[in-house]
């Protein structure tokens, strides 16, 4: 799904169909503008907290999405750069977009972790393989804008299947 600058607007979003037929509706929940710093994560969680409240059955996939995604926006990005949470709720998804003012040196890469790195909890480089998983796949990014902004989204279910 292609989103356009238009899609980060405050507010309901209402997405036509070709025919003019409804197909999703899109509910804009939070969204956070944040200091390229460590507390930012902290106040991303919290972003998350006030827009889904925390006995929503998605609150900790969320919160984890959330929590990685910022993250690598402050590690990766321009140094001092600002950083904007976006969620949004799409149907049966919550849709969340973090951008930030990437460098041309640094693009989100998915590195899968071999089986020695998922048993060392101090192993890093893995916060986009955790979003992989909680979102199904379905994550992606965007470079847009002469200031080579990007975006990184994700779509973690509304209804997580527990074990």
């Amino acid at each position: 799904m292609s989103l356009t600058e238009a899609d980060h607007t405050p507010g309901p979003k209402v997405r036509a169909g070709p025919e003019g037929s409804l197909l999703s509706r899109t509910v804009t929940l939070g969204v956070r503008k944040l200091n390229s710093g460590a507390v930012s994560v902290s106040e991303a969680r919290l972003e998350v907290a006030k827009a889904v409240g925390v006995d929503h059955p998605a609150y900790e996939n969320l919160r984890l999405a959330v929590g990685e995604l910022v993250t690598n926006a402050i590690q990766h990005g321009l140094s001092g750069g600002r950083v904007t949470l976006y969620i949004r709720r799409e149907k049966d998804d919550f849709l969340i977009e973090v951008a930030d003012e990437g460098t041309e040196h640094s693009r989100p890469t998915l590195r899968v972790p071999d089986s020695e790195e998922i048993d060392d909890p101090a192993e890093g480089e893995r916060g986009l393989w955790t979003v992989h998983v909680l979102s199904l796949g379905r994550w992606g990014f965007r470079e847009q804008g002469n200031l080579r902004e990007r975006v990184v989204r994700a779509y973690i279910p509304a209804h997580p299947r527990r074990p």
